[in-house]
């Protein structure tokens, strides 16, 4: 059997430590020990990701970046401290930053959003 595991990287407007957190009801991990990594993850619970900013000792960084893994296909909430989603929603890149998509205001709700691993 193969194994299948899917990434998406999401850069989020707004303001590194190595995390790599995974939930074992879905699959789910978040990874931030790349260059330009950057978020503390407060809990993974089922397909519910809370993240807060890594001030690393400073003020609020201008971004987000993450990289989120699933073992199977399936939608992950991303929720944020209020208001750190950005005016064109968050972006995400499945080819490893090379090339980045803004998933637009449209599928933030409050300081959430989903993404569907496909």
């Amino acid at each position: 059997m193969m194994k299948i595991e899917m990434r998406v990287l999401f850069i989020l407007v707004m303001g590194s430590v190595s995390v790599l957190q995974l939930s074992a009801d879905t699959g789910v991990s978040i990874v931030t020990d790349f260059p330009g990594g950057n978020a503390l993850v407060q809990s993974i619970k089922g397909d519910q990701v809370n993240l807060a900013p890594d001030l690393m000792g400073g003020r609020k960084w201008f971004y987000w970046c993450v990289e989120a893994r699933v073992k199977r296909p399936g939608t992950v909430t991303f929720s944020l401290p209020a208001g750190d989603i950005g005016n064109q929603g968050p972006a995400f890149s499945t080819d490893q930053g090379k090339n980045w998509s803004y998933m637009g205001r449209l599928v933030v709700k409050g300081s959430s959003f989903a993404y569907t691993f496909t």
